[in-house]
C-alpha cells in the first residue's frame, strides 16, 4: 500500500514541451488527476472502512466483557447458593443428631428409671418375705396387740361421735332459745301496737265528747240569741274547729307514718 505523503505530492514539472505536446500533455494531467481523485476517495474509503472496522471490533470486546462479567455474576451466585445449602444442610443434620442424642437419652433415661423401679420391687418383696419369716415366731402376740390397738381405735372414734353428738345438742338448743327471743320480740311489738290503737280509741273517744259538748252549748246559745246576732259567732267558731281538726288530722298521719 502506498503511503498517503507519496500520492498526494505533486511529480515534477516536465520540461516545456511542444505545442502539439502540450494538448497531449494537458490531457494526460488531466488523467492523472482523475487518478489522483479516485486514488484518494478510494483510500478515505479504506481508512473510513478501517475506523468504521475499529469501532465494531470495541463493540465486540464490550459485549463480550459485558458477557464475562455476566458469566462471573452467575457464577457467584452459584457458589453462594451452594454455600447457604451446605450450610443449611448441615444445620439439619446437627438437629438430627441431636434430635437423635435427646431421644437416645430419654431411653437410657427410662431404662435405668425401669430397673430403679424394678429394683425397688425386688427389695420390697425380699423385705416382706424377711420380715414375715421374723414375725412368724411372734406372730400370737402380734395379733394380741393389733386387736389391743383395733379396741382402742373403736372407743376412740366412739368417744369422738358421742362429743359431736352432744355438740349438735347443744346447738339445737341454742337455736331454740334464739327463736323463743324472737316470738318474745313479736310479742312485745304487738302489745305496742295494741297501746297506740287504745290511745287512738281514747283519743277519737275524747274528740267526740268535746264536738258534742260544744254542739250542746251553741244550741244553748242560739236559743238565747236571735239568728241574726249569732250566725257571724257560728261562721268563726266553724272555722276554728275545722281548723283545729285539720290539725288533729295532720298530727294523726304524722303519728301513722311515724
Amino acid at each position: 500500500m502506498p503511503t498517503p505523503a507519496a500520492i498526494t505530492e505533486p511529480p515534477p514539472p516536465p520540461p516545456p514541451p511542444s505545442p502539439p505536446q502540450q494538448q497531449q500533455h494537458q490531457h494526460q494531467n488531466q488523467q492523472q488527476q482523475q487518478q489522483q481523485q479516485q486514488q484518494q476517495q478510494q483510500q478515505q474509503q479504506q481508512q473510513q472502512q478501517e475506523v468504521s472496522y475499529k469501532f465494531q471490533a470495541l463493540d465486540i470486546l464490550l459485549l463480550l466483557l459485558l458477557l464475562l462479567l455476566l458469566l462471573l455474576l452467575l457464577l457467584l451466585l452459584l457458589l453462594l447458593l451452594q454455600h447457604h445449602h451446605r450450610h443449611h444442610y448441615h444445620q439439619q443434620q446437627q438437629q438430627e443428631e441431636e434430635e437423635e442424642e435427646e431421644e437416645q437419652q430419654q431411653q437410657q433415661q427410662q431404662r435405668q428409671h425401669q430397673h430403679q423401679q424394678h429394683d425397688v420391687v425386688v427389695h420390697s418383696i425380699l423385705h416382706q418375705l424377711v420380715f414375715s419369716i421374723l414375725r412368724g415366731r411372734g406372730s400370737s402376740n402380734l395379733r394380741r396387740q393389733d386387736s389391743e390397738e383395733a379396741s382402742k381405735d373403736i372407743e376412740k372414734k366412739k368417744k369422738k361421735k358421742n362429743k359431736e353428738k352432744e355438740k349438735e345438742k347443744e346447738k339445737e338448743k341454742d337455736k331454740g332459745k334464739e327463736k323463743e327471743k324472737e316470738k318474745e320480740k313479736g310479742k312485745e311489738k304487738e302489745k305496742e301496737k295494741e297501746k297506740k290503737k287504745k290511745k287512738k280509741k281514747k283519743k277519737k273517744k275524747k274528740k267526740k265528747k268535746k264536738e258534742k259538748e260544744e254542739s250542746w252549748r251553741e244550741r244553748k246559745l242560739f236559743t238565747c240569741f236571735s239568728p241574726r246576732s249569732i250566725s257571724p259567732l257560728n261562721s268563726e267558731k266553724k272555722k276554728k274547729k275545722e281548723k283545729e281538726k285539720e290539725k288533729e288530722k295532720g298530727k294523726e298521719k304524722e303519728k301513722e307514718k311515724d
